[in-house]
């Protein structure tokens, strides 16, 4: 069995939707996102895959995750600001060498990590 979680932006945590999918199916799961809603209007921001045991309990294998646009930015790209405080002392303290900040949705700043992708023409 395999599914697609959507990732849109929440108030504390990301909102997740998960979708069963074919296989992993990049162009498929972007059409899918355009389908998701969450609370507050949010869409999708990323999604990423995971094959399970057909009881859809146990994870056989995830992708990384598939980001639906955006910016993608080091420590020096964010201003040292007072608003910018906790995003670069997180940054710094947990060693996240960058960030993605979406432009397709509600604001969200999250890790962007070896493994992950930003998706480009393909009809975001």
């Amino acid at each position: 069995m395999h599914k697609v979680y959507f990732y849109s932006p929440g108030i504390m945590f990301p909102e997740v939707t998960a979708r069963e999918i074919d296989g992993w199916d990049i162009l498929k799961a972007v059409k899918m996102s355009k389908n998701v809603k969450e609370r507050h209007g949010a869409t999708p921001y990323c999604f990423m895959f995971r094959e399970l045991e057909v009881n859809g309990k146990e994870i056989i294998r995830s992708s990384g995750f598939f980001f639906l646009g955006g910016t993608i930015k080091t420590l020096d790209d964010i201003p040292d600001t007072p608003q910018n405080y906790t995003l670069r002392t997180n940054m710094r303290n947990n060693e996240i060498t960058h960030v993605l900040e979406n432009d397709n949705s509600w604001k969200a700043t999250v890790p962007f990590r070896v493994g992950h992708d930003m998706l480009l023409g393909v009809g975001i």
